[in-house]
């Protein structure tokens, strides 16, 4: 689609779009689905939107925002209102089935790299259309892996868009104060994941990220009870052993007892005979052993 086909006058203001309630989802209502191109999402595209979406719903729940992922937007096109979608979106409203572009803080594309006119419209069209409409954000995501860009971040300044770059390894939003993008090293980077997501300096976990680290923790937790319940075990062994050591010495004591009670009473019996024999008037000399 050229720039012309767009029939925008640069810098002309565009009257005030209708909130009307969206009823066209497309032919098929596939979200993701590219009905011009007759293009469906990639998985890099996928895990990106899947990822990055997650982390920006909760962004927009914490903070109160719109959220909107492949959602019917309100714009003008040549002289008419019509709905266009963006990969991603946060907005100033929750009331989105009649959401416009005007109330829009900041726009996502998910840029298609392999089709050429997809890739134009990403990154030519959608960006006009919405600095057009005075959004005052706009970013482009790279997902593939094999493409080392990340991310570009433009803001609207005196109604165009600048492209801005990160500062301290981060990029900051003006229209969402808290909002932080930090790109990954690259040798950090896993499938749909090349950057992290920041809110008032608390990062942002995926759902799956939450599942998978909800998992690593309770196999960290079965392993220490498994670990504390073999000590415990190997304690109460070590515990019956000594209570049978105990046992055995008491069983000793208690038998050489009885052996020096059996002694002192043969003694005593010896000496009772002896002193018998004497007072009879034998000598125990002569008495036969």
């Amino acid at each position: 689609m050229s720039t012309s086909a767009l029939k925008w006058k640069a810098g002309a203001p565009l009257p005030p779009l209708v909130p009307k309630v969206h009823v066209d989802f497309g032919e098929l209502g596939i979200p993701w689905y590219d009905e011009e191109f007759g293009l469906a999402q990639g998985l890099a595209h996928k895990d990106v939107v899947f990822l990055i979406g997650d982390c920006f719903r909760r962004l927009a729940l914490t903070g109160g925002f719109g959220f909107l992922g492949d959602n019917p937007i309100w714009y003008w096109e040549e002289g008419k209102q019509k709905a266009f979608y963006a990969d991603l979106a946060i907005a100033d409203t929750l009331e989105l089935k009649s959401i416009t572009a005007q109330q829009l803080l900041l726009a996502c594309e998910v840029v298609t790299t392999t089709h050429k006119a997809k890739l134009y419209k990403d990154t030519h069209t959608q960006k006009l259309r919405n600095e057009q409409h005075g959004v005052p954000e706009f970013l482009l995501l790279y997902p593939d892996p094999d493409d080392k860009r990340i991310l570009e971040w433009f803001t609207l300044i005196n109604g165009s868009y600048h492209k801005i770059q990160k500062r301290n390894g981060h990029y900051a939003s003006r229209a969402i104060p808290g909002l932080v993008l930090e790109p990954l090293a690259q040798e950090d980077w896993e499938p749909g994941r090349k950057l992290v997501v920041s809110y008032n300096d608390v990062p942002f976990m995926s759902s799956a990220d939450e599942y998978a680290a909800r998992i690593h923790a309770e196999d960290r937790a079965i392993r220490a009870y498994d670990l504390a319940e073999a000590a415990t075990l190997r304690a109460a062994t070590e515990r019956d052993r000594a209570d049978e050591a105990v046992s055995r010495a008491g069983e000793a004591e208690s038998r050489a007892g009885e052996a020096e009670s059996r002694a002192e009473k043969e003694r005593l019996e010896k000496e009772r005979l002896l002193a018998f024999i004497q007072k009879m008037g034998v000598d125990p000399a002569n008495l036969q052993s």
